[in-house]
């Protein structure tokens, strides 16, 4: 039986890997930052749990003892509702994950999955896609059995765009031709289990479907059932209004620097899954495609 360690459980992507882990009968270890999330649990009590913080190396010690692999969703918070978090992408994404697979050397684990950000243009220079990418770089020149997984923005970050339009209100930054296919998370992680024991060290994770920003936007209120409403911002307009955060709160500032970039550029990642946004959407709302 597999120990597997997964670190960024409390997410909507780690929940799923952790689930889809114990279907597969692997044992698993759970890295909790808090102890609000460890007594809250995950997955019940079939998993370990283990109070531990990126940030602070010196808590990780011990932690990867007898693990075979550790699957990695964990990064700073994707969440604009966490105003008041102001944990960096250097600080979690690229350093916490340095000092996790430090210790995981250290360990002698045998695998480290990593889940990293898809696409290539105006994006890499943002610190999110930064710090991805320079600890993708770290990862491949340890030594250790790995895997890069990038997908495709999931599923869950579209949520808000269908409550908006439920509300009647819709927002693209620019003309919204830019284009992607999201992907649903489930089927993230479900490329996360299998790299465990793949030997491809970059997997691709995107959904079957293009769209542009702008038509996710307008599907979003289709199945909302509303006219559509969108407004549209120009990038320099965003950039200007959302300058003073950088002082504010960095991380939040760093947020929308990276949305407003991947709204402008493309993002297309090679197919993975084949869940469908409107079916997605349709589950927000409460019913489903007949």
């Amino acid at each position: 039986m597999k120990h597997i360690l997964v670190a960024g459980a409390s997410g909507a992507l780690g929940r799923s890997v952790v689930q889809q882990l114990l279907n597969s009968g692997a044992k698993v270890r759970v890295l909790h930052r808090s102890s609000n999330t460890l007594s809250a649990g995950t997955a019940g009590v079939q998993t370990e749990k283990v109070l531990a913080d990126l940030t602070r190396p010196e808590s990780l010690r011990g932690i990867c003892d007898g693990i075979d692999a550790i699957i990695s969703c964990a990064g700073a918070s994707m969440s604009m509702k966490r105003f008041f978090d102001r944990s960096s992408f250097t600080a979690v994404d690229l350093n916490g994950n340095s000092a996790l697979l430090q210790e995981a050397q250290r360990a002698g684990v045998r695998k480290f999955v990593y889940v990293s950000v898809a696409g290539e243009g105006p994006y890499e220079a943002t610190e999110y896609v930064r710090a991805h990418r320079q600890f993708e770089q770290r990862l491949a020149a340890s030594g250790m059995a790995y895997s890069v997984v990038r997908p495709a923005g999931f599923f869950t970050f579209l949520a808000e765009i269908f409550v908006m339009a439920q509300q009647g209100r819709g927002f693209i930054i620019g003309d919204g031709s830019s284009r992607t296919n999201p992907v649903h998370e489930r089927e993230v992680a479900q490329a996360c289990v299998a790299a465990v024991d793949r030997m491809e060290t970059m997997v691709q994770a995107g959904g079957p479907e293009v769209f542009t920003r702008r038509q996710i936007v307008e599907l979003a209120f289709t199945v909302a059932g509303r006219a559509p409403s969108i407004t549209s911002v120009p990038p320099a307009l965003f950039r200007t209004m959302t300058a003073p955060l950088r002082i504010i709160n960095p991380r939040i500032h760093a947020l929308l620097a990276f949305g407003a970039a991947v709204s402008t550029a493309d993002a297309v990642v090679p197919v993975y899954g084949t869940e469908r946004l409107e079916e997605y959407f349709r589950t927000l709302s409460g019913t489903r495609v007949p």
